[in-house]
């Protein structure tokens, strides 16, 4: 967030679960850097509410728990640039983009 000040982030925290289905239906990006202790739920309701989802590759995020395209997927040690490049180009080509990272289905 130092790092792109010009964007607009909104944590999703004490929140309740309406209130967070209505800020994922606004946002255009969902980014989520946790843990990932287990097959998430919250980037792929955010897929399927209309946001691109940038995940970081950590727990079970790296893999296909989180059935993103590996584009959509940062090392957020090692690449906050990539990051960066890949929300503006997910503001600036949403259509394109949203398309793209969509839930990848067996």
């Amino acid at each position: 967030m130092k790092k792109a000040r010009e964007l607009n982030f909104k944590p999703i925290i004490n929140m309740t679960r309406d209130e967070v289905i209505r800020e994922l239906q606004r946002a255009k990006v969902y980014i989520d850097f946790g843990n990932h202790p287990g097959k998430d739920r919250i980037p792929r309701e955010a897929a399927i509410l209309g946001c691109c989802a940038i995940v970081g590759k950590r727990g079970s995020a790296s893999g296909p728990d989180v059935p993103i395209p590996d584009e959509f997927k940062f090392d957020t040690g090692k690449d906050m640039g990539g990051v960066i490049k890949k929300i503006l180009d997910c503001l600036e080509n949403f259509e394109e983009n949203h398309e793209s990272s969509t839930i990848i289905e067996d």
